[in-house]
């Protein structure tokens, strides 16, 4: 079968299971982080957060590629998420919560501006580039270009 045929099966079929888990995988992801926050804060704190749902995209992606190790999957999957966590923790930490969508709320353009970019860079981003990086030997093999003998 074709690595990369194989490889969109593979995909789908690990984002199928995980978005029928979704319940449990966002779960997991914010009872972890309520967990080591509440170390830090006494408020009660809400489960909101929705970079756990771009865990999906992550673990589907690096789970489903061909031809690498699984332990190599299993620790950019743990150090992906981890890295979602780091930077919630730090978010939270600085903000308290996201800022709200609704209009007429008053929200400071730093905030704004921070959630935005978080929004862009880790919920869209960082997936790809711990995919990138965890593949880079295969994809840089596939992607090099050939001189032509002319």
């Amino acid at each position: 079968m074709n690595k990369y045929l194989q490889f969109l099966l593979s995909f789908t079929a690990i984002s199928l299971v995980l978005y029928l888990l979704e319940g449990y995988v966002v779960f997991g992801y914010q009872a972890v982080l309520i967990t080591v926050l509440s170390f830090f804060s006494s408020q009660a704190l809400p489960y909101f957060y929705d970079s756990s749902f771009r865990v999906i995209l992550l673990v589907a992606l690096l789970l489903a590629t061909p031809g690498v190790s699984i332990r190599r999957r299993l620790s950019f999957s743990f150090f992906g998420v981890l890295s979602l966590w780091a930077v919630d923790l730090i978010s939270f930490a600085i903000w308290t919560m996201p800022p709200p969508l609704t209009p007429g709320t008053h929200v400071s353009k730093a905030h704004m501006v921070y959630s935005l970019i978080w929004r862009m860079l880790g919920h869209w981003v960082l997936p790809f580039v711990c995919w990138v990086i965890m593949t880079k030997e295969s994809l840089a093999g596939r992607l090099a270009v050939k001189k032509r003998v002319v």
